[in-house]
């Protein structure tokens, strides 16, 4: 099946969306212009990405002052708001299971566990013939 343009062009500014979320993620707060080489996108793109994130709460303006050799905008530092998302991990052992709950900035939101008991464990029926 065949995309219209316009599809493409929603595929390619999501692509572009997720590439300075990740590189945001990985490095932390970046002037506004520093993404846009490792994003492979203008600073244009890169530029009009940043003004739209924030209105869907995945990126907020970095805590302190602005770049002081930059006026305006070019001296901000946006960075991924890590209550945009809850990200949620399990871990599990011979002798317990945890589920976890934190947030994009690796702070835990909440953590429960429980004790497993090994002679639990039933053996697996087989499907009846016939």
């Amino acid at each position: 099946m065949s995309q219209t343009a316009g599809e493409s062009l929603r595929s390619l500014r999501r692509t572009n969306q997720e590439q300075l979320l990740a590189l945001l993620l990985d490095q932390g707060p970046l002037r506004r212009a520093a993404p846009a080489r490792p994003a492979g996108a203008s600073h244009t793109t890169v530029s009009a990405i940043v003004d739209e994130l924030p209105a869907r709460g995945l990126v907020a303006k970095a805590e302190g002052k602005p770049i002081a050799d930059l006026d305006g905008r070019a001296g901000d530092q946006p960075s991924v708001n890590p209550r945009a998302v809850v990200v949620a991990g399990m871990n599990h052992t011979f002798d317990d299971a945890w589920g976890h709950l934190g947030d994009l900035a690796a702070r835990e939101a909440a953590s429960a566990g429980t004790p497993l008991d090994p002679t639990a464990v039933r053996p697996s029926r087989s499907p009846s013939t016939g």
